[in-house]
């Protein structure tokens, strides 16, 4: 219980707590953390890719639809797999016709994701390059990017840039 208690404010509260400071040493107020696609939004102007972060913010909605689509039309088919069921009708051709479909879902589902994780990487690297940093620590920006930014949200060794980067040197 208490393990799990731990685990759990480690996994959802310690970044939300971390991203509002992050965002108070930036210069922005921290309380936009605790507004997911406000909160989205906000890393990704701080990171000087404001473009990114509207495109992010469509593929995290386009997912949150497309997975209650999902699930609606999975409810759905149950329903009239029940009903079929019930009255002796033939249901192959029902499941066949929802395998097909959710094939083609969830592969939509996965491009949205791998998307969405090379956004994700773009804008933590941007974000450390406002903070004027460079090789293994944008690497641990893109890949480890809780422990980093706690780094770079708790340290008073960094300072935040702000300044648009020249992305052609």
């Amino acid at each position: 219980m208490f393990l799990s208690t731990i685990v759990t404010f480690f996994m959802t509260i310690y970044p939300v707590v971390m991203t509002g400071f992050l965002f108070e040493k930036c210069g922005e107020r921290g309380w936009k953390a605790l507004v997911p696609f406000y909160s989205t939004y906000t890393r990704f102007k701080l990171a000087k890719a404001n473009g990114l972060g509207i495109v992010m913010m469509i593929l995290m909605a386009a997912g949150i639809i497309a997975a209650i689509a999902m699930v609606w039309e999975y409810y759905d088919l149950m329903s009239t797999l029940i009903e079929a069921e019930n009255t002796g009708r033939n249901i192959t051709s029902l499941v066949d016709a929802y395998m097909s479909s959710a094939i083609v879902e969830i592969l939509a589902l996965f491009l949205n994701s791998m998307a969405a994780s090379i956004i994700g990487l773009i804008g933590s690297y941007k974000l450390g390059k406002q903070f004027d940093q460079e090789g293994g620590f944008l690497i641990g920006m893109m890949f480890l990017p809780v422990i980093f930014e706690s780094i770079l949200a708790f340290s008073s060794s960094y300072r935040y840039e702000g300044s648009e980067y020249d992305w052609s040197t």
